[in-house]
C-alpha cells in the first residue's frame, strides 16, 4: 500500500492522479528525522499538519510536534493559540506555543514578525530535527515577483528553497510545488477548520497586494503563471549553485589563510569584475557578514580594489568595515570597545569546550568546533582540558610567547602578528586561549605545539562568527 492509498477515503476521492502524484512527490524527500510543523492555524499549515500526521503513521514513526508563534499583533491572537492547542490535541500532537515581542527598529512589521518566528524555530529545533513549513506554489510566485521588483540577483531570484539548514536542524517546504487550490480541496475534503488572519487581506502589504491584485490578473491571461514563476525560481537556484561553486573555487585562490579574514588583492584583481563580486559574496556569507547592496559593492570596486597601491581606504556598511592594507583586504568590526569600556586585562571568560557552542568575547562570538578521534579535518586542533583544568579566554597583557608546531623557538605574539600581517585593528580583538594557566592558542590563528592534537585524536578549536 502506498502513502496515497493510506489517506482517508474522503480525501482520496477528490484527488486526481496528478494531485496524488504531486502529494506523493511532496513528501517523498522528507527524512525520517523527528519532525516539527510550523502551525499558524491557517488553511495551509492545517493541511500540512494533517498530511504530516498521515505520513508519520504510514511510516510508523512518532507524530510531528507543532510550534505556534503568538506575535500579539491581532486582537484574536489568544483565540488563535487556543484553536491550535485544541486542533493539535484532537490529532494527538504536542504543540509548543511561544509568545514573542517584536522589535521593529525600522524593519517593518512583516520583517520583524518573520525574524521573531525564525528565532523561535531555531530555539525549538534540536540536533538533526526537521521543521516543515506550509509555503506553496503561490507563495513561491509572490516571493519571486517581490525580489524581481527589488532588483535581486540570481540568488534572490531562486526565491525559497525546498530545504535548507536551520539552527541545529533543517527546514523543509514539502508543499512548495502544490497550488493553494489543491490545498483548499484537501482541507475541505478532510472537514478541517482553520483560522483567518485578517492582516492577510490588507493590500497595504506588498505580498498581499501581489496575492490579491496582481497574480489573479496574471492568471486570467496566463493560467499557468504561478507554475512558470516557480520553474523560473528553480532554474535560478540551479544557476546560483553553479555560481556558488565557482566562487568557492575562486575563493581558494585568493584567501590568504585558513581563518579567511583576509584576501589577496593581487589575486583578486586577476579575476573578472563579476567573479570578484562572487568571491566577496561567498566570503561575507562564510563569515556570516550581512551581504551589502549594489552601492556598497560599487564602492568596494572603485574605492578599495581600484585604489592606488599606497592607499589604505575602507568601506563600511552596518557594523562591518572592509579595509585595505598591504595589498590585502581585511574584514573587521566597525569599532572596538574604547579603553573605558574594554574588559580589564585581568578578566577571564571561562567555558567548557566539551559543552559550550559559543563563547562571547568583547562583543563578538566564537564558535566551538569539535572533532572526534579519527576525523581528519583540516586545521590545527587543541587537546581537551583534563578534569582538573579549565578553558578560558583572556586579553593580552604584553610579552606573551608561543611555540608553534614545527618551530624550534618560542615567538612573541607581536612577532607572529607582524610576520603574518595581521592588522593592528584586528589584533586587539583576538582572545588568548588558556587551558589552566597555560597559553595554548590565539583565537583561531595560532596553536601551541604542546597543546595540538594529532589527526587520530579528538580535539576542538575556535572559529570566528563575525556578525553578532
Amino acid at each position: 500500500m502506498s502513502f496515497i492509498d493510506s489517506l482517508p477515503a474522503q480525501l482520496r476521492n477528490v484527488l486526481t492522479p496528478k494531485d496524488s502524484a504531486a502529494i506523493q512527490r511532496a513528501f517523498s524527500s522528507i527524512p525520517s528525522s523527528p519532525l516539527w510543523v510550523a502551525y499558524s492555524g491557517g488553511l495551509d499549515s492545517s493541511v500540512l499538519l494533517h498530511l504530516s500526521c498521515y505520513w508519520c503513521r504510514y511510516h510508523q514513526q512518532a507524530l510531528p510536534r507543532a510550534v505556534h508563534v503568538h506575535h500579539g499583533l491581532s486582537p484574536s491572537a489568544d483565540e488563535w493559540l487556543q484553536h491550535c492547542l485544541d486542533q493539535s490535541a484532537l490529532l494527538g500532537v504536542t504543540l509548543v506555543g511561544r509568545r514573542v515581542a517584536l522589535s521593529l527598529s525600522g524593519k517593518g512589521i512583516e520583517n520583524a514578525a518573520r525574524e521573531a518566528r525564525y528565532t523561535v524555530f531555531e530555539e525549538v529545533l534540536d540536533q538533526g530535527e526537521v521543521l516543515l513549513q506550509a509555503h506553496h506554489l503561490g507563495d513561491q510566485a509572490e516571493t519571486l515577483l517581490l525580489r524581481l521588483l527589488r532588483g535581486a540577483g540570481i540568488e534572490g531570484l531562486a526565491a525559497m528553497p525546498v530545504q535548507r539548514s536551520l539552527g541545529k536542524g533543517s527546514l523543509y517546504r514539502p508543499l512548495l510545488g502544490i497550488s493553494r487550490a489543491l490545498i483548499l480541496r484537501i482541507g475541505q475534503a478532510l472537514g478541517l477548520t482553520w483560522i483567518h488572519d485578517e492582516s492577510n487581506d490588507a493590500v497595504d502589504f506588498d505580498r498581499n497586494y501581489l496575492r490579491h491584485e496582481v497574480l489573479p490578473k496574471l492568471a486570467e491571461r496566463w493560467p499557468a503563471a504561478e507554475a512558470r514563476f516557480a520553474a523560473t525560481a528553480r532554474h535560478c537556484g540551479e544557476v546560483a549553485m553553479l555560481m556558488d561553486d565557482l566562487a568557492r573555487r575562486d575563493f581558494c585562490t585568493v584567501s590568504l589563510s585558513e581563518h579567511a579574514m583576509a584576501l589577496s588583492l593581487e589575486a583578486l584583481t586577476q579575476l573578472p569584475a563579476g567573479r570578484q563580486k562572487g568571491v566577496l559574496r561567498y566570503w561575507f556569507r562564510r563569515l556570516e557578514v550581512p551581504v551589502p547592496g549594489e552601492k556598497v559593492f560599487a564602492a568596494i570596486q572603485s574605492d578599495l580594489i581600484a585604489a592606488r597601491e599606497d592607499a589604505n581606504p575602507e568601506v563600511r556598511w552596518g557594523d562591518v568595515v572592509l579595509q585595505r592594507s598591504r595589498q590585502q583586504l581585511h574584514l573587521a568590526r566597525k569599532a572596538l570597545p574604547d579603553a573605558a569600556t574594554r574588559v580589564r586585562s585581568s578578566a577571564i571568560v571561562s567555558f567548557d569546550p566539551y559543552i559550550d557552542e559559543h563563547v562571547y568575547w568583547m562583543g563578538r562570538a566564537w564558535k566551538v568546533i569539535r572533532k572526534g578521534a579519527g576525523q581528519c579535518l583540516p586545521g590545527v586542533w587543541l587537546r581537551y582540558p583534563q578534569p582538573n583544568e579549565s578553558a578560558s579566554l583572556r586579553l593580552r597583557g604584553g610579552g606573551e610567547t608561543i611555540r608553534q608546531a614545527g618551530d624550534m623557538h618560542h615567538r612573541t605574539l607581536k612577532y607572529l602578528f607582524q610576520h603574518h600581517a595581521i592588522p593592528v585593528w584586528e589584533r586587539e580583538g583576538l582572545p588568548l586561549v588558556f587551558i589552566g594557566e597555560q597559553l595554548v592558542g590565539v583565537a583561531d590563528r595560532f596553536v601551541a605545539a604542546e597543546a595540538a592534537v594529532s589527526a587520530s585524536e579528538a580535539g576542538w578549536r575556535l572559529s570566528a562568527v563575525f556578525d553578532i
